[in-house]
């Protein structure tokens, strides 16, 4: 075998490997815009999740769970959150409402998903998820909640 082809070949292999590198980190990290390709029906469920954690917060006191904490739903660990905060309703508070905060990732390349009630007085029972992201509020579901 030659120089050339055996340079050739060290090459491939490693252009292979940068390839298959960076299709698993595409194909499992959960980022801001292939988050907003999901539909209504994923949209909803995750919100049925985020509901599901709100009879953890007792008392009124807030919950923060770790991401890779076992308990969570499955549909939020898939999400491979940093922290789920669970912020219960606390009486006579009106300005701070329950809610659910998944943070996803850190810093400039992280963003939150929230779940709770609309804080527009319009929109009474109102209940919508969120993303938020450098100052950028996105409502991607809402729903009318008793």
């Amino acid at each position: 075998m030659s120089k050339n082809h055996r340079i050739f070949l060290i090459a491939a292999f490693g252009i292979a490997m940068i390839a298959l590198l960076l299709i698993r980190l595409n194909s499992s990290s959960v980022g801001y815009a292939n988050f907003h390709r999901k539909g209504d029906i994923y949209y909803a469920d995750l919100a049925s999740a985020c509901d599901s954690l709100f009879a953890r917060a007792v008392n009124g006191r807030q919950v923060v769970l770790s991401g890779d904490d076992a308990t969570l739903p499955s549909l939020i660990k898939d999400l491979r959150p940093k922290t789920v905060t669970i912020i219960p309703f606390i009486q006579g508070q009106t300005n701070y409402g329950p809610r659910v905060l998944i943070m996803i990732g850190v810093s400039r390349a992280g963003f939150g998903i929230q779940w709770m009630k609309s804080d527009e007085e319009n929109k009474m029972g109102v209940w919508e998820l969120s993303t938020a992201a450098e100052g950028l509020k996105r409502i991607l579901y809402s729903t009318l909640k008793k």
